[in-house]
């Protein structure tokens, strides 16, 4: 954690202003104190990296680190990230060359369906389902014999929206 810290106080952006033919480097963060004795690391972002954070919000899926914590493989965090982004329909529909993407694997490793299912597919889905009572199992799609596509079952979130009161901004809680 301490290296993280850091690290992110030597991480910047680098955006090219073509319009007005410049470039520009932001800090990412102003502060980043490491606390030992908790285990915790508190970031202070600079204002002007706070633009570009809001869009990365609106753009990507969040979700508590500690969801992840107890997975031993990267291809688990990956396909978990994936559900969340179907959490609320309880289904998703992937190529087989959209999940070598996002498992970062290229075409040469697991090169055979067969390895593939075995060794990222089953694997995944059984740590996610021992962690969480999610029920997550895939079915394949095939064109005659070869498969193309999994499609992904799993226990949908309930959304309920909740306005306050007070600001009357509404967020979905999962």
């Amino acid at each position: 954690l301490n290296k993280a810290c850091k690290k992110l106080m030597k991480t910047s952006i680098t955006l090219e202003k073509i319009e007005l033919n410049e470039v520009w480097e932001i800090n990412i963060c102003s502060t980043a104190k490491y606390n030992k004795k908790e285990g915790r690391i508190t970031v202070k972002f600079t204002d002007d990296i706070m633009p570009y954070l809001a869009q990365v919000r609106k753009r990507f899926v969040l979700y508590n680190l500690k969801e992840i914590a107890n997975f031993g493989s990267l291809y688990t965090t990956r396909l978990y990230e994936l559900i969340q982004e179907f959490k609320e329909t309880g289904w998703m529909l992937k190529s087989i060359d959209q999940l070598r993407k996002v498992f970062a694997i290229g075409d040469n490793k697991f090169k055979l369906y067969g390895n593939f299912k075995a060794k990222i597919l089953n694997h995944a889905c059984k740590e996610i389902n021992n962690n969480y009572d999610m029920d997550l199992r895939f079915e394949e799609e095939k064109e005659g014999r070869r498969v193309v596509a999994v499609k992904f079952f799993f226990k949908k979130t309930l959304v309920h929206k909740v306005t306050n009161q007070k600001t009357g901004i509404s967020k979905n809680v999962y």
